[in-house]
C-alpha cells in the first residue's frame, strides 16, 4: 500500500511529466523518429514507443516511476523475507525530497537510477533464500541493467558492481573472481549491443561530445596565460578568443556552448575535430601543472 501510495503521488503531482531542455530534445528525436548519441537513442526510441499510445511525456513518466517504487518495494520485500524488522522504511525512503522531488522529471538520470533500483531489488528479493535465482528474475533483472547501462554515458560505473551482484545470485557458489569476470563479460556484451542498437538500427548521428571537454580544457588554458589555440572551425560567427575567455566559467561548460551567447558551437567535421584532438594533446604535455590545477578546480566545483 505504501509503494502503490508513492507511486500514486509520482504520478498524479508531476503528470504528464516534468521536461527540461535535455528532456525536450529527446522529445523532438522521439517524434521525429531521427537519433544523435547528444543523449541516449534507446531512451528516445522507446519514447517514441510510448508516443504511439499516449502524446508527451507521459509514457516515460509512467515507466520511470513504476521501475521507481517497484525497485523500493522489492528491497523492502527482500529484507522482510529476510527476518528485518520495519522493512516498510525501505519504501518510506522513496519520499524523501532529493528522491521524490526528482522522481517525475523526464531525465536519463532517473531512468538510470531507477532502473538500477529496479535490478537490484529483483535480485534482493529473489536471492533471499540463498540458493540463487531463477531465470526469469535473472533475465529481468538484465533488462533493467541494461536500460540502465544504455540512458547515461557513464552508466557502466555504475551497472558494473551491480552485475557482479546479479553474478553472485545466480551463480551463489561460484568463487568472487568468476563473479567479477562474467559481470565484466556481461558489461561487454551490453556495450556492444548498445553500439550496434544505435548505429544499425536507430542509425543515429555522431556528436563528438569529447570535443565538449576538450575545447573546455583548452579554454582553461589559453585564459590562464597559457599558449593554446581552439579551432577557428569551433568558433560561432563572430566570436574569437576573447569571446570564450568572457564566457568561461572553471566550474561549468554551459555557458561556451549552450547559450544563446555562447562563442563556441558543436561541429562534426573530422578535420576540425583532429585538430582540436592534437592540439588539446599538446596544449596537456606542454602545461601540465596548469592544466592539473584547472581540473582540480572543475573537480572541486
Amino acid at each position: 500500500m505504501l509503494a502503490a501510495a508513492g507511486l500514486a503521488i509520482t504520478l498524479v503531482a508531476f503528470h504528464p511529466g516534468l521536461v527540461t531542455t535535455d528532456s525536450i530534445g529527446q522529445y523532438e528525436q522521439a517524434a521525429a523518429g531521427a537519433y544523435a548519441d547528444a543523449h541516449p537513442p534507446l531512451m528516445a526510441w522507446l519514447w517514441s514507443l510510448w508516443l504511439r499510445v499516449v502524446p508527451g511525456a507521459a509514457g516515460m513518466l509512467w515507466t520511470h516511476a513504476v521501475l521507481l517504487w517497484t525497485g523500493l518495494l522489492l528491497v523492502a520485500d527482500g529484507a522482510a523475507r529476510r527476518g528485518v524488522r520495519h522493512a516498510w522504511v525501505v519504501i518510506a525512503a522513496g519520499f524523501l525530497p532529493p528522491i521524490l522531488g526528482t522522481a517525475g522529471e523526464i531525465w536519463k538520470d532517473v531512468g538510470m537510477a531507477a532502473s538500477l533500483l529496479c535490478a537490484a531489488g529483483i535480485l534482493y528479493r529473489a536471492s533471499a533464500r540463498g540458493d540463487g535465482i531463477g531465470r526469469g528474475g535473472a533475465a529481468l533483472a538484465l533488462v533493467a541493467l541494461f536500460y540502465a547501462t544504455a540512458v547515461r554515458a557513464n552508466a557502466p560505473a555504475a551497472t558494473a558492481p551491480v552485475l557482479v551482484f546479479w553474478a553472485a545470485c545466480v551463480w551463489p557458489r561460484a568463487s568472487w573472481r568468476t563473479w567479477c569476470a562474467r559481470a565484466v563479460a556481461v558489461l561487454g556484451l551490453f556495450l556492444a549491443a548498445q553500439a550496434g542498437i544505435e548505429s544499425r538500427l536507430l542509425h543515429a548521428k555522431r556528436m563528438h561530445l569529447a570535443q565538449i571537454l576538450q575545447t573546455f580544457d583548452l579554454a582553461a588554458l589559453h585564459c590562464a596565460g597559457d599558449d593554446v589555440t581552439i579551432p577557428p572551425l569551433l568558433f560561432q560567427q563572430g566570436a574569437d578568443a576573447g569571446a570564450v575567455c568572457a564566457a568561461f566559467d572553471p566550474h561549468r561548460v554551459d555557458a561556451l556552448y549552450f547559450l544563446p551567447t555562447s562563442p563556441l558551437r558543436l561541429d562534426t567535421d573530422r578535420t576540425a575535430l583532429r585538430a582540436l584532438a592534437g592540439e588539446w594533446r599538446r596544449a596537456i604535455a606542454a602545461h601540465p601543472r596548469d592544466y592539473l590545477a584547472h581540473r582540480l578546480r572543475a573537480f572541486a566545483g
